[in-house]
């Protein structure tokens, strides 16, 4: 939960760089074609349950949405038999996300109306999908950036979840909700309602700016970021799991495992994150070691950000490309 968006993907747009662009603003405007355009379904929610439905994790989904777009997700998951989805009416949300070549590294800017996200609570939430939130194993809340009642929806969710049940918060770009981000963070922590903390390099530096003093130059290494995750881990006494496009890390105290991310061409990298987040789920539900668990999620990333058509990768694909490996 919560945040379902339709996004717009500008595929081909690595082939320029931002001087291009500039280009065309001093010139006064003008087109840049050759630019592939796909539409599909988004969002930090909907990429985690689509991948978690793929990797066969049942899966259930709450979110908004346009009776206008509510065919364009039902399709989505129409093949996805693991994922039940659970929708109040709303305004979804609306993404295009640009991807930029930098420095022969693949990078995306997501441009975003949030619609009805931002003001998505705890009373949004179907009667049905409350059940399931008492039943589950494993509760995820995206996106907490998007969604001014974001620390009221958490607390209202984790508490109704059963006392093993693993509460995992992934937020997204905290950038101006940083301070307020990190007193939610701590509540919950001080009332034993969240268990993990996922971010990505972005959010960890700004994150380890205001509590830690600490964030991730360019030339960051897999040291910097044991060193990040594990002083944001002490701050805020929980497990930190963090992931980059140079490895991963998880977390908590001076309990550090560490693993480098996996050599593949990029294909695309919008929601490479989100699928390290169903990954690593996984493991977690598996019961695996640190050590595994950070492997499968950069191993299931690796597979998708190489993959032409945006489609999480299935449990039967992983096992198939480990082997191609051996």
């Amino acid at each position: 939960m919560p945040d379902f968006f339709v996004d717009t993907i500008l595929s081909g747009s690595y082939n320029y760089n931002f001087d291009k662009f500039k280009e065309k603003i001093n010139s006064g405007g003008g087109s840049i074609r050759r630019i592939s355009h796909v539409d599909r379904v988004g969002g930090n929610a909907v990429n985690v349950a689509q991948a978690l439905g793929k990797i066969g994790v049942s899966t259930t989904l709450s979110t908004i949405s346009e009776d206008k777009y509510v065919k364009l997700l039902n399709s989505a998951f129409e093949s996805n038999e693991k994922v039940e989805l659970s929708v109040k009416k709303g305004k979804n949300g609306r993404t295009t996300s640009i991807e930029f070549m930098d420095k022969g590294k693949m990078a995306n800017v997501m441009l975003s109306d949030v619609g009805d996200i931002s003001r998505f609570n705890s009373k949004m939430i179907k009667e049905a999908a409350w059940k399931r939130i008492s039943e589950a194993d494993a509760v995820i809340q995206t996106n907490w950036s998007s969604n001014n009642h974001g620390s009221e929806l958490a607390e209202s969710v984790f508490n109704k979840t059963k006392r093993n049940c693993l509460k995992m918060i992934d937020p997204a770009d905290i950038e101006g909700r940083e301070k307020e981000f990190e007193t939610t963070i701590k509540h919950l922590t001080n009332n034993g309602k969240i268990d993990v903390l996922s971010l990505n390099n972005n959010e960890a530096s700004i994150l380890g700016k205001i509590t830690v003093n600490r964030k991730l130059e360019q030339d960051y290494d897999i040291k910097s970021i044991k060193d990040l995750a594990s002083k944001l881990s002490d701050e805020l006494s929980l497990r930190i799991d963090l992931h980059t496009p140079k490895g991963s890390v998880s977390a908590k105290g001076k309990e550090i495992d560490a693993k480098k991310a996996f050599s593949v061409k990029q294909i695309s990298v919008t929601g490479a994150g989100d699928m390290w987040d169903a990954a690593n789920t996984t493991g977690y539900l598996l019961k695996l070691t640190n050590q595994q668990r950070i492997l499968l999620a950069n191993y299931y990333a690796s597979i998708y950000i190489s993959k032409q058509d945006g489609i999480p990768p299935t449990l039967k694909e992983v096992i198939s490309s480990i082997k191609k490996q051996e």
